[in-house]
């Protein structure tokens, strides 16, 4: 999907994206997918991202659900259970290349659930001729490792 396309589908999707303080802004009615400050001391340019952990909470706790939060450290899925006040209803890992040290975060999902059935993971031996007829068949692919 090319720069165009994404733009073409998120005005029709109605989506909006901030990239900036979401306390700076009026959140529209919605699932919110959001990956906040870890607090771990990273060097943002207007943000301090070391404050204690019941102001972190209180910070997290300003996200509204339905969403879905991207985050890092796993130490983080600790403390949002006491932001919201509920409970977590799916947990992933993504693992991605990286040049750095660290190359996974969770993501969590809060008041909505994943539907991973409508996920295909891309047929790799294209060559094989069980992945032909699949493919002649109309799949897409096959279903995600659980």
């Amino acid at each position: 999907m090319d720069l165009d396309e994404v733009s073409s589908t998120r005005r029709e999707m109605n989506l909006k994206i901030i990239n900036d303080d979401f306390r700076n802004h009026v959140i529209p009615t919605g699932l919110v997918i959001t990956d906040p400050p870890y607090n771990q001391g990273y060097s943002y340019n207007k943000y301090k991202d070391k404050i204690n952990e019941n102001d972190y909470i209180d910070l997290l706790s300003k996200i509204p659900t339905p969403c879905v939060i991207i985050h890092y450290p796993e130490e983080t899925i600790n403390l949002l259970p006491k932001a919201f006040n509920k409970k977590c209803q799916q947990v992933v890992c993504w693992i991605y290349n990286s040049n750095t040290g660290k190359q996974s975060r969770l993501i969590s999902w809060w008041d909505c659930k994943p539907d991973f059935k409508k996920v295909r993971q891309s047929y790799k031996n294209l060559n094989d001729k069980r992945i032909q007829k699949r493919i002649a068949e109309g799949k897409t692919g096959t279903k995600l490792y659980n």
